[in-house]
């Protein structure tokens, strides 16, 4: 794991961190789904995946090779496996 790709991975955290101290925590995260095309909120996702231990591709593209990352992690966390980062899936993909 390069330096890069390990701090780029905990700028989820660093965010809510940044939220808590301007007490803007609560705000909602975008949904992220599959074709999304935010590329930047994609990797967010695939690299918080990687860091938790799923095999995913981080390459900013939504398909089903992350759709199945995001359903498994669903699962181990007890949600609905709808394949979408909603808040839930974000709020426990960011701890």
């Amino acid at each position: 794991v390069e330096a890069g790709d390990k701090l780029y991975s905990m700028l989820p955290q660093l965010r809510l961190n940044v939220q808590a101290a301007l007490g803007t925590v609560g705000r909602t995260w975008p949904v992220v789904a599959r074709g999304s095309t935010a590329i930047t909120l994609v990797k967010t996702v695939q690299n918080q995946l990687k860091a938790k231990g799923y095999a995913v591709t981080v390459d900013g593209q939504f398909g089903p090779g992350t759709e199945t990352a995001v359903k498994s992690f669903q699962r181990s966390q007890g949600e609905l496996e709808d394949g979408i980062v909603g808040m839930n899936t974000w709020n426990r993909l960011v701890k």
